[in-house]
């Protein structure tokens, strides 16, 4: 049987122990023993000590109560719901169910950790050590821990160690953790194991403040049964690059730790039960994925897969720009396409598909897809804003207009050099101060409407008032020799 040894103090000149719990309470009643210590297995004990002037004193009573620990595990067992077999802690009692709180027994109150509230759990001060008893009857020990939320605002102390023990062999033991420390959560396994032990430790800067939580502490059964299957898998929202899933909790005979996410049979994510939601991103658009979902307990048992889901990406939003050149004081509409189900989210902070602008200046406007939480990437286009008056141009392939749309007027204080074409209908007005020379390669279609000015610039420097005209009312189709306006003195 196991016997605990009680042991008197030293520097006594002779010892007795009576046992209290049979009724002898006083120094005349019958001695257990006169030695300074005692081996014993249950019993009320104490002992009266004599110094070396023939003083009598004695001890306060001990009682010895063999701990027989968690007998036998019928599920999910918190520890809260057992009182262990020894206990040490750092200010107060420990308290079952409740953070630390003061000094008092059950002045807690409900254990939190980052805002988290939790039923179960046992709430202690640094330093402090709890033993509970196994009987090599449970297969995981599963907690979170952390520095419970009541000494959030301290200024003072506030950093522990947490430290697991395995039949007194260290197993687990935490970085040094204070009141700005995320949530750890432990799964540690105690399969075959008799005693666990539990320990918090001041990181060092005192143990002010040092309120820790075993938060949601509690023992699983030896366990080899998966979790059902995760049933009623579907997507949510579907963009350009990212997908949300649902899907239906799965059950277990313990408890379900979390769920694997799987993109065309590849992992490629987990999140922790309860959460039944996931967001897939990295998705590129226009592609097929198909999806499932299984479920896995704390043993690391893992369900069958869920129903298959099968997606299609949207397409990257694009947009469709009325005129990419225009001068000062006209419009210009830009419509985005491609966001079904989602909003738009243009650069001037219209949410519309279609917005008008008027820019003053060459202006870039973005424009993305929101579709949930899903965000695409961005499409872009450039508004061109011809300047007022420039000194000079010189127009070739790269400045070709055509449409009719295009109503524009290219203004320049000294000459205008083009070798550029004009076609479908637009409308082009050059205007310049000294000359405008239109070189072979210049191409004026038919249907368009094309004049030359020999003028200062509108709202510009002025040179003199016009004093020539030239109106092409004609097709100009390739000319093979130069062609130059000149102002006339």
């Amino acid at each position: 049987s196991i016997t605990f040894r009680l042991t008197a103090p030293d520097n006594f000149t002779s010892y007795k122990w009576v046992r209290m719990d049979i009724g002898n309470n006083d120094f005349e009643d019958t001695a257990e023993s006169d030695a300074q210590f005692i081996d014993r297995s249950t019993g009320t004990y104490r002992c009266y000590i004599t110094d070396y002037q023939g003083n009598i004193t004695f001890t306060q009573p001990i009682t010895v109560t063999v701990c027989n620990g968690i007998t036998s595990c019928a599920g999910i067992t918190y520890l809260s719901n057992y009182q262990p077999c020894s206990s040490i802690n750092g200010y107060g009692p420990i308290e079952m169910d409740k953070s630390n709180g003061q000094n008092a027994a059950g002045d807690g109150t409900t254990i939190r950790l980052k805002g988290v509230s939790y039923a179960k759990g046992i709430g202690v001060h640094a330093n402090a050590e709890i033993r509970y008893y196994l009987n090599n009857n449970f297969g995981r020990f599963i907690t979170d821990i952390g520095l419970d939320d009541e000494v959030s605002n301290t200024t003072e102390g506030t950093t522990v160690i947490f430290k697991v023990y395995k039949d007194n062999v260290l197993s687990y033991s935490s970085a040094i953790l204070n009141k700005n420390s995320p949530t750890v959560k432990l799964n540690i396994d105690v399969t075959n194991v008799n005693e666990l032990k539990l320990e918090v430790n001041d990181a060092g800067d005192n143990f002010f403040n040092d309120h820790a939580d075993w938060a949601g502490a509690r023992l699983h059964c030896v366990d080899s049964q998966a979790p059902s299957a995760p049933t009623s898998l579907i997507e949510t929202q579907v963009g350009q690059n990212c997908v949300t899933l649902t899907w239906a909790a799965s059950t277990d005979n313990m408890e379900v730790e979390k769920y694997n996410i799987y993109q065309d049979g590849v992992l490629v994510g987990s999140v922790n039960a309860p959460i039944n939601t996931f967001k897939v991103t990295g998705l590129l658009q226009l592609n097929y994925y198909q999806f499932k979902v299984k479920a896995v307990d704390y043993s690391g048992n893992e369900s069958t897969q869920s129903n298959l889901v099968d997606i299609l990406t949207l397409q990257n939003p694009f947009i469709s720009t009325s005129k990419k050149l225009i001068n000062v004081g006209q419009s210009s509409t830009l419509q985005a396409f491609s966001c079904n189900g989602g909003t738009f989210n243009w650069s001037t902070g219209s949410t519309a598909s279609t917005i008008t602008v008027s820019p003053s200046d060459t202006t870039i406007y973005t424009v993305s897809c929101t579709v949930g939480s899903c965000v695409s990437i961005v499409a872009r286009d450039t508004v061109k804003v011809i300047p007022n008056c420039k000194t000079s141009y010189v127009l070739n392939n790269k400045n070709n207009y055509g449409g009719s749309a295009n109503n524009l007027t290219f203004s320049a204080s000294q000459t205008i050099i083009a070798t550029n074409i004009i076609f479908l209908q637009a409308r082009v007005t050059y205007r310049a101060a000294k000359s405008i020379t239109l070189l072979p390669g210049f191409q004026s279609s038919s249907g368009t409407v094309f004049s030359a000015t020999i003028a200062g610039c509108v709202n510009g420097p002025e040179t003199g008032m016009p004093s020539s005209f030239l109106l092409l009312s004609q097709p100009i189709d390739k000319p093979k020799m130069s062609s130059t306006i000149q102002k006339q003195e």
